[in-house]
């Protein structure tokens, strides 16, 4: 946005928009800060207002209940006669003025006597209970009611009367109406100006709108911030606030409570535009304070740029000067001057001066250019011709490789099949060498398990024969216990009756041994043809394991020959690879002459071609030098 502009608005807006950013700011904080001192003085106004009106009004009130006090300690009333009480009250009644309305002494059954002769009972008042009959004070200042007597809005002035030993015998009291009261606190209001007085029930006592008067409770306003302000100032507390009243006019009111009553509070309140008025002003004397000075600022930044950004116009001037026309190399600016202006103009003059310098050695050098460029294009011609005839040349030479490449490649292919077929021959051959030997193995470990084989048959034939030997034993041991069983029975007969059990296990046992006997023949039998059978058996395996023998020897021999057969094919597959790569790298050298060759022709055409491009640009760069001549010469140096 900016580098769009030209240098003094540029100057002005960068310039002014942080100043009058600082400015506004500035003037900011001082309204801000100033308003909130000049409404404190304000607010502390009103506060020093409603003070003095609530301290008059605990003055007047206080000055009327003093009156009351000490015509209560007079010897009329310490005396305790209550005749010469009532005549004393007759007496000071015709003479008091307009202080009080009515003054009456109450006894303590209740019944009050008048200054004007009347008698009433006032056993009902919340002064007399207080003061006679809870004894809980000695003064009291009640809170508004209609009078008894004269039917008027009053308040009761009220003090306990002792007689001279202290005995309590009654009280003594006046009234005061509202009427003088509202006289007193009207004092403070105006047109502007408003107070009025609450009691600890929040009955308005006193208030600028008569009507309300005894009638509405501030406590019960509709409006929360109101009854809540009103809270305050029952509870007997001291502030000021910002409110909106009944009437919907916003105001600063202050409220303090009367000192020395029953929870009365005096508030005065002043509109919020009267308030706020001195501040509103200062606000508006400022804002057009700043205003002006951010202007003659503006005006001034104006006037500088314009001074700063006037050398620079002259530097411009002279520039279009040494563009336009016939670009005068001549022109200089004042040097005058010793600030960064002159600095500028300084530089100017010695860039011209540089320029002017060049422009002259331009001048010289595109003469000689012009030369230079028609012996060049002459030379280019006599280039071309020759490099014409030189690309004929390479393109049959080109012919040539590309069918010899061509022949070469066929052989190549033939050996490479040659070599393919040599492979696939030695990969069959290697197979069958696996297979021979996986055989010869087979067979090998078919001739340890025929070993293996014998040697268990031969060890079942030493089983054998020791079981022969055993049998042997048990045969013996048959034989001899059938001997002992006859001579048993032998015994037994002897013996007669007492041996025939005897003889009968004898005979058992004769009976027994002889089977034994004839068992173990049959055993002996079968262990000899059991060891027959293992003799041929074993000279069968010795047979097995010899011919297994030799035919691992044979699987060996073959497995050889297939090796040898593998080792000749491999050497023939080696010699085809060496003719397939030689023809392959013959075909490739072939290829890259080829290729080469091409390349060469191609490269001496574009040679050709740019043999003319440079004739036809040699004519051209000496039409330029020409026409770089003639530019050079318009600038004047």
């Amino acid at each position: 946005m900016l580098s769009r502009l030209k240098m003094t608005p540029r100057l002005i807006l960068i310039i002014s928009l942080p100043l009058a950013f600082c400015l506004s700011l500035a003037a900011y904080v001082v309204i801000q800060h100033t308003s909130r001192t000049v409404a404190g003085q304000g607010e502390n106004a009103v506060s020093m207002v409603a003070l003095a009106s609530a301290d008059n009004v605990s003055a007047w009130v206080n000055a009327r209940l003093t009156v009351i006090q000490t015509l209560a300690r007079t010897s009329a009333f310490t005396e305790g006669n209550i005749d010469e009480i009532f005549e004393f009250v007759q007496n000071y009644g015709q003479r008091m003025g307009d202080d009080f309305e009515v003054m009456f002494f109450v006894d303590l059954e209740g019944n009050a006597y008048h200054h004007n002769g009347n008698i009433a009972s006032r056993s009902d008042r919340n002064y007399f209970q207080q003061l006679i009959v809870q004894k809980s004070r000695t003064t009291v200042v009640s809170d508004p009611l209609y009078s008894g007597t004269t039917g008027n809005a009053i308040v009761v002035l009220a003090q306990s009367v002792f007689d001279a030993s202290g005995r309590l015998i009654g009280l003594l009291a006046a009234t005061v109406t509202l009427d003088t009261l509202t006289a007193l606190i009207d004092e403070v209001s105006d047109d502007n100006a408003s107070a009025w007085l609450i009691d600890s029930r929040g009955v308005y006592v006193v208030h600028p709108d008569a009507s309300r008067r005894m009638k509405e409770n501030a406590l019960e306003s509709p409006l929360p911030e109101y009854a809540s302000f009103s809270r305050k100032m029952v509870d007997g507390q001291t502030g000021i606030s910002d409110l909106v009243l009944d009437n919907q006019q916003r105001v600063i009111a202050a409220y303090y409570p009367i000192a020395g009553n029953q929870n009365w509070s005096l508030a005065v309140a002043l509109p919020y535009e009267q308030v706020m008025a001195a501040a509103l002003n200062l606000r508006v004397s400022l804002i057009t304070a700043f205003s002006i000075t951010l202007l003659v600022l503006i005006v001034i930044i104006v006037f500088v740029s314009r001074m700063i950004v006037k050398p620079v116009n002259a530097t411009r001037y002279a520039l279009d000067q040494i563009a336009a026309g016939d670009g005068d190399l001549t022109q200089r600016l004042n040097e005058d001057r010793q600030d960064e202006l002159g600095d500028l103009a300084r530089s100017f003059n010695r860039f011209v001066s540089g320029v002017q310098l060049i422009i002259k050695q331009v001048s010289d050098a595109a003469i000689q250019l012009g030369a230079a460029a028609e012996e060049l294009a002459a030379s280019s011609q006599v280039t071309n011709q020759q490099v014409q005839q030189q690309s004929h040349e390479v393109t049959l030479a080109a012919t040539s490789m590309t069918q010899m490449a061509a022949t070469v490649t066929e052989v190549a292919g033939n050996a490479a099949q040659a070599a393919h077929a040599a492979e696939t021959c030695n990969q069959s051959v290697k197979d069958g060498e696996v297979v021979v030997k996986k055989n010869a193995s087979e067979v090998g470990l078919l001739a340890q398990e025929v070993q293996k084989a014998v040697d268990v048959i031969m060890r079942l034939q030493d089983d054998t024969e020791s079981i022969g030997k055993v049998l042997e034993v048990i045969r013996g041991i048959a034989e001899q216990t059938n001997l002992l069983a006859l001579n048993a029975a032998i015994e037994a007969a002897r013996a007669g009756e007492y041996g025939r059990g005897f003889a009968v296990v004898a005979d058992e046992v004769r009976t027994l041994a002889t089977r034994t006997q004839t068992s173990t023949e049959e055993i002996r039998e079968i262990i000899e043809q059991l060891q027959n059978a293992s003799r041929r058996a074993v000279d069968v395996m010795h047979n097995s394991y010899s011919k297994a023998n030799v035919a691992v020897e044979c699987a060996e021999h073959a497995s050889h020959k297939l090796q040898d057969i593998t080792g000749v094919i491999l050497t023939i597959n080696d010699m085809n690879t060496q003719i397939a790569t030689a023809t392959e790298e013959q075909s490739a050298v072939a290829d890259d002459v080829s290729r080469t060759l091409v390349r060469i022709s191609n490269s001496v055409e574009q040679l050709s071609n740019g043999s003319s491009h440079i004739a036809s640009a040699s004519d051209g760069l000496a039409l330029l030098a020409n026409d770089l001549q003639a530019r050079v010469g318009r600038f004047k140096v």
